[in-house]
């Protein structure tokens, strides 16, 4: 029921990968750059480098450690979905396949070319290629699912116990209200299937105009059938323990954050954290930026400064969160995808 092109690895040319990857590399640095560059003139300078002076080194390497602990349990989460679809993987395969992969969607095509790639590096390890199909399909479904609902959580935790202003309190019960629409449509359509294809459809032509492109007939059924499978394996049990995995993933990711927020010693709420972690992520995944750069940074410091954050300490603890979470798994990401591309790069008969 998995979408016939997350079958076939040549749709991103991957046994190519450690040649083409540069072509997306490139301009994802020189984007990262400028993000890194021009954020820093939004503050004061001398004060942005008073508080990166003055940050604790200890706190600095607990949050480098909670990083870790985020891709360990990433990967006992893949571990977990494979298991669930019949399959053997050994914590430290799963670590670096799910580094690599995700590395593969930041520098290539997105969160597709992230799925092709694990697709293809999991059917090695028993799972059939539907089994394989699912558990990238779930990999992303667990991450992505809970941002989500970490997002509308914190949303109805600041209305309720923050004092707001009027302007805040207008744009967050929107975000609010949206989300909460998009999610509950999600589950209603997938209980109605034809009516959810039908209204796919509906979006995709719009969209497809904008874009003055045709209408692929297909992917909305695809799309339909896809989130159909996934509610059933749901559905039959096995989930506890991916999303035990994907939780501990998030809360060390979190910890990565606040660890920094301590270091540049001006800790936050638990409120005004999740909201400034949450929100941000779910609009980068949103973006059509690799990774959402730029876009998670600056929606970042816009909320945590709207919170009293001041600008400068925003500005240091988001770059150093950014570059412990995003830039340094691709350093380690890329090579190793090239690595399980040549060790897996066996033809695929058709």
């Amino acid at each position: 029921m998995i979408h016939s092109s997350v079958q076939e690895d040549h749709w991103l040319g991957l046994r190519h990968l450690h040649v083409r990857w540069l072509r997306y590399l490139v301009p994802l640095l020189v984007i990262g750059l400028a993000v890194h560059v021009l954020l820093p003139k939004i503050a004061d300078f001398k004060k942005s480098w008073e508080v990166l002076r003055q940050m604790s080194l200890a706190l600095l390497g607990l949050a480098v450690l909670f990083q870790i602990g985020r891709y360990v349990a990433s990967g006992f989460m893949l571990q977990s979905l494979v298991q669930l679809a019949g399959g053997k993987l050994k914590l430290w395969r799963s670590i670096s396949i799910g580094l690599a992969s995700t590395s593969v969607g930041l520098v290539a095509a997105g969160a597709v070319g992230s799925m092709v790639a694990l697709y293809n590096w999991l059917l090695p390890t028993g799972v059939d290629k539907q089994g394989a199909g699912l558990t990238a399909v779930l990999k992303t479904v667990f991450t992505d699912g809970l941002i989500f609902v970490l997002s509308v959580i914190s949303l109805v935790y600041l209305l309720l116990a923050h004092d707001l202003t009027g302007v805040q309190i207008a744009g967050y019960t929107a975000v609010l209200l949206l989300l909460l629409v998009v999610g509950g449509g999600l589950v209603w359509g997938i209980a109605h299937p034809d009516v959810l294809k039908k209204q796919l459809n509906q979006m995709l032509a719009v969209w497809a105009k904008l874009r003055r492109k045709p209408v692929d007939a297909q992917t909305a059924d695809h799309l339909v059938r896809q989130s159909v499978a996934i509610a059933d394996v749901l559905r039959a049990g096995g989930w506890q323990r991916p999303l035990l995995g994907a939780t501990l993933r998030t809360v060390f990711d979190v910890l990565t954050l606040y660890a920094l927020f301590v270091a540049a010693k001006h800790p936050v709420g638990v409120g005004v954290l999740l909201v400034g972690y949450g929100l941000p992520l779910l609009l980068g995944k949103m973006s059509f930026l690799p990774g959402g750069v730029g876009v998670v940074e600056a929606s970042m410091t816009a909320v945590y400064t709207s919170f009293g954050v001041s600008t400068e300490v925003s500005v240091v603890v988001i770059l150093a969160y950014r570059f412990i979470s995003f830039w340094l798994p691709i350093l380690f990401g890329v090579p190793l995808a090239v690595y399980l591309q040549r060790e897996t790069a066996v033809p695929t008969a058709h």
